[in-house]
């Protein structure tokens, strides 16, 4: 299924919003951290505002997370990235590049 481009913002906005609020992080706060305003924040929290690559690996780095944490991968990813701890979703990233790897050996 084809995601459109406004979900696709819609869903890494809600990826950041978990995530800026599980680390008990402001919008003021992280706003600060990459020398933005916090109404900045805010649209790109409702996917009102197209996050620009680099600014996207700014906002990873700043809520302690890789750049591909905050990509939504399919239609309900924002729901299934937050359902999962940050540390489960590490040790399967893991496991997955063992799987590709054995993958290309085989």
């Amino acid at each position: 299924m084809k995601r459109n481009i406004d979900e696709i913002y819609r869903d890494a906005g809600l990826i950041i919003k978990h995530h800026r609020t599980r680390l008990g992080m402001s919008q003021e706060q992280l706003a600060s951290k990459l020398g933005l305003i916090r109404s900045s924040i805010s649209n790109m929290e409702r996917g009102g505002q197209r996050i620009p690559l680099h600014l996207l690996y700014r906002i990873a780095e700043a809520l302690q997370l890789t750049l591909s944490d905050l990509v939504p991968t399919g239609g309900d990813s924002s729901k299934k990235i937050m359902s999962v701890d940050i540390e489960k979703r590490k040790e399967i990233n893991q496991l997955i590049e063992k799987l590709r790897e054995a993958i290309n050996n085989f």
